[in-house]
């Protein structure tokens, strides 16, 4: 017996839910197919994108270009091909290109925008290009560059790297960016190069590049210092500020300079490091009777500049120059009757008499309060300020120089006050020591809205992985000591040092090193936290000399003391030996410098040998 539906029937259904069924397959894979990532660049360790250089790319905008390449390739083993003309192709680019800066632009700014087949990174400059593809590494791969080379370099892993949509936009809070040097000083958006902020022939002591010594003292000495009676044979000595010549020379070897390069944004014309200045009878009028010693050549300064300003602007009226306050000139004249020709812009120098233990913006802090007054009188002036920094100090000693807990202040401080830009001394030889002064620095001077408690704690995930807290807790217990410690400082490791690295501390610093080596399980990580125990091995050693130093001018006991400064005198004397010969071990910890034959750490083992000598003349041969 037939049962069930009728066949006519049964094949119009079957038929109806035949094509339901290829229509909803179709519409799902349609959907599915919308739903996968169009912005691949690598799948599974396979290439699936091209990076596209403009036809005659500059050389930065290559190097932008290999840093995308080589961040990927780290990251993923997959090569990225460079084009230099646009393809035919189903694959994505990432492209590169300059776009000429609109009206009011910095030419530093840079934008990354991605498209469903592509990703574009533009800039107002080749300079700006190249920090468009850091930031693009920085947000797709999680790269960052928080030191100098490739251990302090972070590319993460990836089998498979998508894309996010991306819409940045970025200009610099800051003209002038010059912390560090190299690739990494470019790496995280700093322009101390001649593509980007140029100050020529250098930041500071530039006089003699401007008017060489050796060049002209045989013809003409007057040019030059007189000292005691005779104009000076010495390359450090001053310029004779008095001599309109000497303006005139200035200024035309100047003019020189622009006619050469062009692009130089600001002349700097300082003085030599030495304190030889000029005792002609013409020179000394220059100078204000009775003013205090950081003011004492300020007004020949002063007068000297103006001089050499407007006889540049016969030549050269687009000229801007850079003048410094520094030492014996570093507050403007008391004379208010001399104004600031408007050609002139200064850098004022954060040195040896303010404090670098507390913010510049620290009202309780007496040597910066002082310090905030040279800054608001050179801008009544008229004039545009830039700073000298010391986030790296020669005195310091090469020990750890805690000061973020500043740096994270003064930098948005110094933007509100008007201020155009940050230089600070930097030494790569010695970066874990000084680590991470650098790093937050030249971020907060592209952005001083930046999170530095983010940052930081990224920074510590990223470097020490299961380490991170007790590093966190190394690297704060140093800056909370130095901004607690009771003391107004510039520097100067070997009178400051052991208020900062005190016994308690450095047991305190010591558990949590020894906390971060157990926890850690990474071959990479250990190689750091190695660099970081043989900056603290630094710091025990300096810190037994400075004790032991102490400890003899205090005994009592004649020969007890003699005892001490015998063992200080070795104790100092074996660790310079051993930081100059060894520098597979002290090599990006403590630098060559510290041990020079005239500086630092052998000029203070000097300074002690000769306090041994005459109190205790049967220690020393």
């Amino acid at each position: 017996m037939q049962t069930g539906l009728p066949f006519n029937f049964s094949n119009r259904l079957i038929l109806s839910l035949t094509v339901v069924c290829v229509y909803s397959f179709y519409c799902l894979q349609l959907f599915a197919g919308q739903d996968q990532p169009k912005r691949v660049l690598i799948e599974q360790g396979k290439s699936r994108a091209k990076i596209q250089l403009s036809h005659a790319p500059s050389a930065l905008e290559s190097k932008a270009a290999a840093e995308i390449q080589r961040c990927v390739r780290e990251s993923t083993g997959a090569t990225l091909p460079i084009i230099s003309a646009p393809e035919t192709t189903q694959e994505y680019i990432i492209k590169l290109d300059v776009q000429d800066a609109r009206s009011g632009e910095s030419s530093e700014q840079f934008s990354v925008f991605t498209t469903e087949f592509s990703t574009e990174i533009s800039g107002g400059s080749p300079l700006a290009v190249f920090y468009g593809a850091c930031a693009f590494l920085e947000e797709v791969l999680g790269v960052r560059w928080y030191l100098p080379g490739t251990l302090g370099e972070i590319i993460p892993k990836h089998d498979t790297i998508v894309v996010p949509h991306i819409e940045r936009h970025e200009s610099p809070d800051f003209p002038m960016r010059w912390v560090g040097n190299g690739t990494w000083m470019l790496r995280n958006r700093q322009n101390h190069c001649k593509e980007g902020f140029w100050i020529y022939p250098g930041i500071y002591h530039t006089q003699n590049a401007v008017l060489p010594h050796d060049v002209y003292f045989s013809k003409n000495p007057e040019y030059f210092a007189l000292i005691n009676g005779n104009r000076s044979r010495n390359p450090g000595c001053k310029l004779c500020y008095s001599n309109p010549n000497t303006v005139r020379e200035v200024a035309k070897n100047l003019g020189k300079m622009l006619d050469q390069h062009p692009e130089i944004d600001l002349l700097s014309l300082s003085p030599t490091d030495r304190q030889m200045w000029c005792e002609c009878k013409e020179c000394r009028a220059m100078d204000e009777q009775d003013a205090p010693n950081d003011q004492s050549k300020s007004r020949r300064s002063l007068l000297f500049y103006n001089a050499v300003a407007a006889e540049l602007r016969k030549t050269h009226p687009d000229a801007q120059l850079l003048l410094g306050a520094y030492d014996v000139y570093n507050w403007p004249p008391r004379d208010t009757s001399i104004k600031i020709d408007p050609m002139l812009s200064v850098i004022i120098c954060h040195y040896e008499d303010y404090c670098m233990a507390h913010s510049v913006a620290d009202t309780t802090c007496p040597k910066n309060r002082q310090y905030q007054k040279i800054i608001k009188s050179w801008q009544n002036l008229g004039c545009q300020v830039y700073f000298y920094e010391y986030y790296w100090k020669t005195n310091w000693l090469d020990l750890p120089w805690p000061i973020v807990h500043s740096v994270s202040v003064d930098i948005p401080w110094y933007k509100k006050n008007g201020c155009q830009g940050v230089y600070t001394q930097y030494n790569e030889d010695c970066i874990w020591s000084q680590f991470p002064v650098h790093y937050v620095a030249a971020r907060l001077l592209w952005d001083v809205d930046m999170d530095v408690n983010e940052t930081l704690e990224r920074m510590y995930a990223d470097l020490f992985g299961k380490a991170a807290t007790d590093m966190k807790a190394y690297y704060s217990l140093m800056e909370k000591q130095m901004a607690t410690c009771g003391k107004h400082f510039p520097g100067r490791g070997a009178t400051f040092g052991p208020h900062i690295f005190t016994d308690e501390v450095r047991k305190a610093l010591r558990m949590n090193l020894n906390g971060a080596v157990q926890k850690n399980d990474d071959s990479r990580v250990a190689q750091r936290l190695h660099k970081v125990q043989i900056s603290l091995e630094y710091v025990e050693r300096l810190m037994s000399y400075l004790k032991l130093k102490q400890m003899a001018l205090n005994a009592q006991n004649g020969e007890t003391a003699l005892k001490i400064a015998k063992q200080a005198l070795d104790c100092g004397e074996a660790l310079r030996e051993e930081i100059r010969s060894n520098r597979e071990k002290w090599g990006g910890v403590v630098s060559k410098d510290v041990v020079g034959r005239q500086l630092y750490l052998s000029k203070e083992l000097a300074k002690w040998r000769n306090t041994v000598r005459k109190r205790w003349p049967a220690i020393v041969d």
